[in-house]
């Protein structure tokens, strides 16, 4: 639950400061795409966020999308490709669900004049100011390797800090799972006693 408050305030901030801007550049309401990884009910919490921060400062989520099972980069680009061919859209926020397979196609969107703006997950190595991919806006993302490693000391503790500890990760290309078992791993080096 504390990662979904996180994360909605952080859109919700992410739009607060956007709205003066977007609102005094143009004489009509900046639009908005809000294109979540999955159906699920943490993406529809965001969601939620995503309408009531618009509400509050004026902005207008013109296009929602959910992609359907399977989680991943077929699934989602088709509805990003649909969001950038309507022309109207200035921003798509967006939990990439491929760290590289969306670099292409969130480019595309930027390069006609969508700026991006990424939650919970990246694309690339997640350094939009020094890393490879510097197009998209922002990102508002939880530290996901600290998160790992809290997880791997409570298990450690509760294991009594030996033991054999086997890791079942799910969306191997996605940020979020791979800096959860970065810092899983790292966690249970340090706690557990060989």
């Amino acid at each position: 639950m504390t990662r979904r408050i996180i994360t909605l305030v952080s859109v919700a901030l992410l739009i607060v400061a956007l709205a003066p801007t977007a609102v005094s550049a143009q004489d009509e309401k900046p639009k908005i795409g809000f294109l979540a990884g999955i159906d699920d009910p943490f993406y529809r919490v965001m969601e939620k966020g995503v309408q009531a921060a618009a509400a509050d400062f004026g902005l207008e989520i013109a296009a929602v999308a959910y992609p359907p099972a399977p989680w991943g980069a077929a699934s989602q680009t088709p509805l990003l490709d649909a969001m950038v061919a309507r022309g109207d859209l200035d921003y798509i926020i967006t939990a990439p669900t491929s760290a590289q397979e969306l670099i292409a196609p969130l480019q595309a969107a930027f390069e006609k004049g969508i700026d991006i703006i990424d939650v919970d997950t990246f694309i690339g190595d997640g350094d939009y100011v020094n890393g490879p991919v510097t197009f998209p806006l922002s990102l508002l993302a939880s530290d996901n390797v600290e998160g790992g490693r809290m997880v791997a000391d409570a298990i450690a503790a509760a294991i009594g800090e030996e033991g054999e500890v086997y890791i079942q990760n799910t969306n191997a290309e996605t940020s979020t799972v791979q800096q959860r078992s970065q810092g899983f791993r790292e966690g249970m080096a340090k706690s557990i006693r060989t």
